[in-house]
């Protein structure tokens, strides 16, 4: 008798979308599952299904940490003003450069004497350097759309919770099959979301060839005889 494969199409699809970030602007929905009969499925198989619905939850979890990073820099660029922020940096720039030029007239035996002042230089530097970030940082902020962000991360936020319905409709049917409950009904899961339930069936159907699959053999009377017989 020819084996059965359970090969699985839309959850391998999903894995498949875990190999790249979720696009800012595009959320793909995932398919509901589908098989195709060919041979026996594997334990490794099963759990490649398994680690791909994973792998895509932590992607969009790590995909909304970027947003919620953004909407964040928005927030902070906005308690800067940024014009106190260019006069201060003039300023700063102004002192900087008459201490650098008074520095440089020095001989070596005189900048050896007036460290503190290579140390005001370096305080200058370092504060003009505070002040490109600031102004870095503003103009970064306006070129990030918060409106676009947060309909993005609304989107990443939706496509997790789907995928995470799933993969618990994936481990509920493996649990089911290999303790020997009977594969729940529509109604019996009427509490859960349809890609739950989709993906339950689905998988129900494919553990249970799993299973099948690993349970031994039965021994013919014929070998029983030449069992006992070797005894």
């Amino acid at each position: 008798m020819k084996k059965s494969r359970i090969k699985y199409v839309g959850l391998v699809a999903a894995a498949l979308l875990a190999a790249a970030p979720i696009a800012a602007s595009v959320v793909t929905t995932i398919a509901a599952p589908v098989y195709a009969a060919e041979e026996t499925p594997t334990a490794a198989y099963v759990d490649q299904i398994r680690v791909g619905l994973e792998t895509t939850i932590e992607q969009g979890k790590a995909q909304i940490q970027e947003y919620d990073q953004k909407l964040a820099d928005v927030e902070a660029a906005k308690d800067i003003d940024q014009q106190t922020i260019e006069d201060s940096k003039a300023q700063a720039a102004q002192i900087l450069e008459d201490m650098q030029d008074a520095y440089n007239q020095m001989s070596a035996e005189e900048k050896a004497k007036n460290n503190d002042l290579a140390k005001s230089i370096q305080q200058g530097q370092a504060q003009i350097e505070e002040y490109n970030q600031k102004l870095d940082q503003i103009a970064a902020a306006k070129d990030i759309n918060v409106s676009d962000i947060t309909s993005s991360k609304a989107q990443a936020q939706a496509y997790i919770d789907e995928t995470q319905a799933k993969l618990d409709g994936f481990n509920a049917a493996g649990i089911d099959a290999s303790t020997g409950v009977p594969e729940k009904t529509d109604a019996e899961l009427a509490d859960k979301t349809q890609g739950y339930r989709d993906v339950y069936h689905e998988a129900y159907q494919l553990a249970t060839s799993s299973l099948k699959s690993m349970a031994p053999k039965p021994v013919r009377p014929l070998a029983r005889k030449m069992l006992r017989m070797a005894r």
